[in-house]
């Protein structure tokens, strides 16, 4: 089946007039996204700016992509009958240990993986109806098949720090991470992420940053925030999504593309004015990193989970109550990653 959307996607290139590639480097690894048509450039690539590097004549993974309104290039039909739809859009006969696909339809996107080709391919019908998650984290399904292959982790989580070490925030969807991650970006720590990153376990484990977008709550940018007000992506899309920024484009020497992992914190916010640290558990570590991380990654199971419990007991973990003063959030951190642990 792969071929179909293979030739499909040759297809679109034979008949747009745009034709472009753009080259990354993450974690390590040459990525090149080749694009036929004009509209998925502007929506997918912003998030993954700080990583762009020159081409490559011979890339580790290639990602074909097109949507239907550009190209006049329509997805094949799929061979699947209704029944073989999975929870998070897998295919059921369709994910091996060489191939992985996924066909979100409320979504509105395809996605599959040659592991043993090192080919990617994503459509869309239209590129400016995807989501603002698939624009702020792009191709986040395809990196994690792809990495996970290769040792590293895609995980639910931010980090922040500087190049001698850093720290990873762990929780689920508005605990804070995003906020903990700006006001430390704002006072001058280096930023890899506020809500997905890939780390590494084996011997010391080390972050690779993916996107250098945030996701913020309107009110709390307004009100904390107001010089990022300025770089929000989907000014329509208020009343029902979080601000969408791409830090990169305001502050480009902010940007960490790694760093070693010198503790874990698990955000809450509690609206006191004071910000505390209080020692955590492994058990309370995985149980922040791991349940999130692994419902929204498809195709995740129990080698993640265990990478993850071995991963909680290398790097110590603390719970941060995060207070209201949001300078006090990156003046403690930096605290802890010079040593002055409580």
């Amino acid at each position: 089946f792969f071929e179909a959307p293979h030739t499909a996607y040759r297809c679109a290139e034979q008949s747009a007039s745009d034709v472009s590639l753009y080259d990354y480097v993450i974690a390590g690894f040459h990525v090149r996204l080749r694009f036929a048509g004009a509209g998925l450039p502007p929506q997918l690539c912003p998030a993954l700016a700080h990583l762009s590097v020159a081409p490559s004549a011979s890339p580790d993974l290639t990602v074909c992509l097109w949507d239907t309104c550009s190209t006049g290039v329509s997805m094949p039909r799929p061979p699947w009958p209704e029944e073989d739809y999975l929870a998070r859009g897998e295919i059921r006969g369709y994910n091996t240990e060489r191939f992985r696909t996924v066909y979100d339809v409320w979504g509105g996107a395809f996605r599959m993986l040659d592991q043993e080709r090192n080919l990617a391919l994503f459509w869309t019908q239209d590129a400016r109806q995807l989501p603002t998650y698939d624009r702020g984290a792009p191709l986040r399904m395809i990196l994690h098949w792809w990495m996970r292959c290769r040792g590293l982790l895609f995980v639910h989580a931010g980090a922040v720090g500087t190049e001698k070490g850093g720290i990873l925030l762990a929780g689920k969807s508005g605990s804070g991470k995003s906020t903990t991650a700006t006001a430390c970006l704002l006072a001058g720590l280096r930023y890899a992420g506020d809500d997905y990153c890939l780390i590494s376990t084996k011997l010391a484990p080390r972050v690779y940053s993916l996107y250098n977008s945030v996701k913020l709550d309107p009110a709390i940018l307004r009100e904390k925030m107001p010089d990022l007000a300025t770089w929000i992506s989907n000014p329509a899309e208020l009343d029902r999504e979080k601000a969408l920024i791409f830090l990169h484009q305001p502050y480009p020497a902010w940007m960490a593309k790694t760093f070693p992992i010198r503790a874990l914190l698990l955000p809450t916010t509690t609206g006191r004015e004071e910000t505390v640290l209080i020692r955590a558990s492994a058990a309370a570590s995985l149980q922040a990193l791991a349940p999130s991380t692994l419902m929204q990654m498809p195709g995740a199971d129990g080698r993640e989970l265990q990478a993850l419990a071995k991963f909680v007991k290398q790097v110590p973990g603390y719970h941060l109550q995060l207070g209201t003063k949001l300078a006090e959030i990156p003046r403690m951190l930096e605290q802890l990653l010079e040593g002055n642990s409580p």
